[in-house]
């Protein structure tokens, strides 16, 4: 039996009628060939015009819907007229997503992760770019053949290599430093902390923030989302970061 909020759900998100709903239903089912139940097309077509229905299937139920392919449901059952009436979510920036693989707390998450987005991003490089500044002002252009680790180096040098293969694709950077890993960032400041300990309160100081937000990166970077908590702490560790570099005067790089 077809879950009865879904139906209704249904019913208001298109306008539709009950026949009408019915009907929608078996043209979906026909598109599959009559191989999947009259509840799995509902649901299947309640995903696609942007029901969430993670909230009323169970996780067996919706891990059926998951392994199907489904072919363009609105487009092939829906009439023009119909197909305005049904309001799809959006990501910001206007990008539709019809998907019925993608319920609506999918896509509220992704929301809210492209604003943590950029904060990950600029944490990263503004440690990478104070690395650069600090040690090539000290040692000059071969900073990175002299102060750097040899296993980071020969990472760093494979990862180069991979790239002049994939010339269609864009670079990461010029230089070196941006083809580590966050975790790197810490190896090469411990590892040069003489260089480094004017400038930063503890070794400790900055190995508790860059270990945090590398544990809040990774989750995002696999495309999943933080919980209020990891949030707040990114944006108390990000600030905590720039107030730091503020008062650090811009030193001459040979």
């Amino acid at each position: 039996m077809i879950n009865k909020e879904v139906f209704k759900l249904l019913e208001e998100k298109t306008g539709r009628k009950k026949s009408r709903i019915y009907q929608l239903i078996n043209n979906v089912r026909k598109m599959y060939n009559f191989t999947i139940s009259r509840e799995v097309a509902a649901y299947l077509l309640a995903a696609e015009v942007g029901i969430d229905i993670s909230k009323y299937l169970s996780e067996e139920e919706l891990k059926e819907i998951r392994s199907l392919t489904s072919p363009k449901i609105v487009k092939g059952i829906l009439s023009k007229k119909e197909t305005r009436k049904i309001t799809s979510p959006y990501i910001k920036g206007k990008l539709p997503v019809i998907d019925p693989f993608l319920p609506n707390n999918l896509i509220r998450d992704a929301q809210e992760m492209a604003k943590i987005y950029p904060i990950l991003y600029l944490f990263e490089n503004s440690v990478r770019n104070f690395i650069r500044i600090i040690l090539s002002s000290k040692y000059g252009q071969d900073w990175w053949k002299n102060k750097i680790p040899n296993k980071i180096k020969k990472k760093v040098k494979k990862r180069m290599e991979a790239e002049k293969k994939n010339r269609w694709h864009g670079r990461r950077g010029a230089h070196e430093i941006f083809y580590t890993d966050i975790d790197d960032l810490f190896s090469i400041i411990s590892i040069n902390w003489e260089d480094f300990k004017k400038y930063l309160p503890s070794l400790e100081w900055i190995k508790v923030r860059i270990n945090e937000i590398e544990m809040s990166r990774n989750i995002v970077a696999h495309h999943n989302p933080l919980t209020l908590n990891d949030i707040r702490r990114i944006k108390v560790y990000f600030n905590d970061w720039i107030n730091q570099m503020r008062g650090i005067k811009i030193l001459e790089v040979k």
